[in-house]
């Protein structure tokens, strides 16, 4: 997995309120190095067994000569967010970031 060419960036075009309760998530990877990503989301302030709240898979909406766009909505119960990325390369490796 490529992790020079993974990019996300906080209150920018790659997080934003796309609606009143929604959330737009972008993240960026590698043409063809990455299989799936997952979001991990919550409250920062409620853990579940050292966990978030809630998971979800993103999907892959372009791509262009380098790189993939991966991106999903998701609404949360509070005025807070926080959230951490799950990539999984080909060979089904992960990291999280």
């Amino acid at each position: 997995m490529e992790l020079t060419a993974i990019y996300h960036r906080p209150e920018s075009e790659y997080a934003y309120l796309y609606k009143e309760d929604q959330l737009h998530i972008r993240i960026r990877t590698k043409i063809n190095d990455v299989q799936k990503v997952i979001l991990h989301y919550g409250d920062p302030f409620i853990f579940i067994e050292d966990k978030y709240e809630a998971k979800k898979e993103m999907t892959k909406v372009t791509s262009d000569a380098l790189f993939d766009y991966w991106q999903i909505t998701v609404s949360v119960d509070f005025l807070r967010i926080q959230y951490l990325f799950e990539l999984l390369d080909k060979e089904g490796k992960g990291i999280f970031m």
